[in-house]
């Protein structure tokens, strides 16, 4: 099982998500995939609220840390819910939420913590046997981006073309570093 490692840094650069997310992955192609469908949910901020960039200056970081001063679970799910998503891969479901909140209290780490955000997707899509047998047959960074935008997400096709077009942009330029 994916570790979180707590780095506690809430805007990763993308070399950073990159790295954490090849370590957790087992090939390049899924971890470019999860990573497209970061940057379509949040611009890679691991405090995103849904809409974080039209709401009023500073409410990323001040949920964040109602969140880390003791925010109860079923509190922290009602309120991401309200606000139509949190985090890196913008989770809204009230299992994803509530599995997210888990993740975060057992590891003992900041809700905002990029490393254990990359942890926690990589172990919600583990937990799907069936996409993630879906993801090991996947021969580019495209496919794998497509079903996870499809079969994770759960978005549209236009949505899932976009992850698989980010996955693509991504899978390309870290390969090339």
């Amino acid at each position: 099982m994916p570790n979180a490692s707590c780095e506690i840094n809430a805007y990763g650069d993308e070399e950073e998500i990159w790295e954490y997310l090849v370590e957790l992955s087992p090939n390049e192609e899924i971890a470019a995939g999860i990573m497209g469908f970061f940057y379509r949910e949040s611009r890679l901020k691991a405090d995103a609220v849904a809409g974080w960039d039209v709401r009023v200056k500073g409410i990323c970081e001040s949920f964040a840390k109602e969140v880390d001063d003791g925010m109860e679970r079923e509190e922290f799910i009602d309120r991401v819910q309200a606000f139509g998503g949190y985090g890196l891969g913008q989770w809204v479901s009230h299992d994803y939420v509530g599995s997210l909140y888990d993740y975060i209290k057992d590891h003992d780490c900041s809700i905002a913590d990029v490393s254990a955000q990359c942890a926690f997707a990589v172990e919600s899509i583990l937990e799907n046997g069936l996409l993630w047998s879906e993801l090991l047959d996947c021969n580019t960074a495209i496919q794998c981006g497509r079903r996870i935008g499809l079969k994770y997400d759960g978005t549209t096709a236009e949505g899932a073309e976009a992850i698989a077009g980010f996955s693509d942009y991504y899978w390309r330029m870290m390969k090339d570093d």
